[in-house]
């Protein structure tokens, strides 16, 4: 898993929508559908997301990943910064 997987799945959330993720990942609905199944299914996951209304909402599972996907982008955006700050004093 890398970084822009997490987005994907963030995306979905947000989105909530497969087609309305996909348009802003700049990746075709059916892959981005793909990557959600293989990800649930090499994982062991349960779902992470259930279909209501038209609506693609997260599942508890769903927002226990979401919320650590926000909790690695959100250290890893840190680290970038820090990094490049520490750079910049050299």
């Amino acid at each position: 898993m890398n970084l822009n997987q997490l987005e994907y799945i963030i995306a979905i959330a947000e989105e909530k929508s497969i087609s309305k993720a996909a348009g802003r990942l700049f990746l075709s609905p059916a892959a981005l559908s793909q990557y959600v199944k293989r990800l649930e299914c090499s994982e062991g996951l349960p779902p992470l997301f259930y279909r209501e209304n038209g609506q693609f909402l997260p599942t508890d599972a769903g927002l226990i990943y979401i919320n650590g996907a926000r909790t690695i982008l959100n250290i890893s955006a840190t680290l970038e910064k820090e990094l490049s700050r520490s750079l910049r004093n050299k």
